[in-house]
């Protein structure tokens, strides 16, 4: 692919756009919103041999704290609407959301509401058809059958929580995952994807028991227990999938302790598939170019590590705009009073600007929402932070926000996912030389200085 420059008037909502290998756009330093930007590609930068960490895998749906509760509702007694929703969020050519990431409840309250256990007593069976978020999975997997599953954990069992408190809960850890995992491929046909063994925003990575997960998984032979429902002729495959469970750590939020972790430890390295922390768009930033603690992230999704290979880099979790975007207009936050129209912190331009920042500065190229649908009572803490408001089962009421759109302009031109062993998927590469974020702030941006982000 040659050199190719344009010239051209930008706008901030034209200039927000991520860097992709078959649309590559860049601009050097921040600009008033009517200035001149020069946008340069080069298809020579394009990495076709990085296969994780440079592949554009779009957006995901975070199901947890109670934000799915109401779905199976709309489901039963709208189901037309509900199965709107699916080929809204996870159908089409180009889906906007292929990955569910369901946060493993304990029946007590997390942030907004709680999620129920999926086993409640160490003899009881496990039963994944209490999440909603294991439905929501396998509904979506109807119309985009490459969809990817992960699950984690916050809070854990009492049960559990007591032998996990002694120092010899790892074995009953272990359990609840496994027999949650199979009891969801025996109900629903598909095996998770990502574990992550470690606790949910923890700001002290558990690597011991990461890598003891990891040996766990590829060691366990037990698929026969009567506990786990699977048919004798269902089991070798069962068997496969589960031993290719892949591993993620370490949704940390507010440090960045996993990916220098990663580099100086070679074992670590080798478990851990994917690295990703919440509610920020940049590296870590300590000592000189060549530590493990100077871009990390960057370092991990590029192959430029000791090792030569590249790890996925996830923004996995991330906040999704604030109210309904239609109120925007009439707000008076922007420049001397002004309305911010889609724009300003927390809004859906926001969003876009937060996506194409994180991976400018942190080489991340997967966002997932908490949440993207918001299907819980009114009146908890967060009454409206997703792209599709879903609180009105007993009427069918779905309220898809402007983010929705704002959000395909990412991954209705682009063929996103994860690629496969022969790299002949297809998947769009994003491209680090060519992408930059001039707009403010690190959790939340802030486009009003008229940057382009691209």
């Amino acid at each position: 692919m040659e050199t190719r420059r344009r010239r051209g008037w930008m706008s901030l909502a034209a200039a927000t756009t991520l860097v992709l290998a078959a649309g590559v756009m860049t601009a050097p330093a921040a600009h008033p919103a009517d200035d001149a930007v020069e946008v340069v590609v080069d298809g020579r930068d394009v990495r076709g041999g990085n296969v994780n960490g440079l592949t554009y895998k779009g957006l995901g749906v975070l199901s947890c704290n109670s934000t799915s509760n109401l779905l199976m509702d709309y489901k039963a007694e709208h189901p037309e609407r509900y199965w709107q929703l699916i080929r809204v969020l996870f159908g089409g050519k180009h889906p906007l959301i292929n990955h569910v990431k369901v946060e493993r409840g304990s029946d007590t309250n997390t942030s907004t509401g709680s999620d129920p256990a999926t086993m409640r007593t160490p003899d009881e069976h496990a039963d994944a058809s209490r999440s909603p978020g294991f439905q929501l999975a396998a509904d979506a997997k109807t119309v985009n059958p490459g969809l990817k599953v992960s699950i984690l954990r916050w809070v854990m069992p009492a049960w559990m929580q007591a032998e996990w408190d002694k120092g010899t809960g790892a074995d009953e850890m272990y359990t609840w995952y496994k027999e949650t995992i199979l009891d969801a491929y025996e109900k629903y046909g598909y095996m998770v994807d990502y574990v992550d063994p470690d606790t949910n925003e923890t700001r002290d990575p558990d690597e011991a028991f990461v890598k003891w997960y990891k040996n766990a998984i590829l060691t366990d032979k037990d698929f026969g227990n009567p506990r786990y429902n699977l048919p004798a002729a269902q089991r070798k495959k069962a068997e496969k999938a589960y031993h290719n469970i892949m591993i993620i750590a370490s949704d940390e939020n507010e440090t960045h302790h996993i990916g220098p972790s990663v580099l100086r430890d070679e074992e670590l390295f080798g478990v851990v598939d994917a690295v990703g922390y919440h509610y920020n768009t940049e590296d870590r930033r300590e000592g000189g170019p060549e530590s493990d603690t100077y871009l990390p992230h960057t370092k991990l999704a590029t192959d430029e590590n000791k090792y030569g290979e590249d790890k996925e880099v996830w923004y996995n979790e991330g906040a999704a705009s604030f109210g309904f975007t239609e109120y925007r207009v009439n707000n008076t936050e922007g420049p001397n009073g002004a309305s911010t129209g889609i724009g300003g912190v927390q809004s859906a331009l926001d969003l876009a600007n937060r996506s194409v920042k994180s991976y400018a500065n942190s080489k991340r190229t997967h966002y997932v929402f908490q949440p993207a649908i918001g299907s819980f009572y009114e009146g908890a803490q967060y009454s409206h932070k997703e792209l599709v408001s879903a609180r009105d089962p007993w009427s069918g009421h779905l309220h898809y926000d402007a983010a929705v759109y704002v959000m395909q302009h990412f991954t209705q031109f682009a063929k996103t996912g994860w690629e496969n062993d022969t790299n002949t998927a297809g998947i769009w590469r994003t491209v680090p030389e060519a992408s930059h974020s001039g707009v403010s702030g690190t959790v939340d941006t802030d486009g009003s200085n008229g940057a382009p982000a691209t």
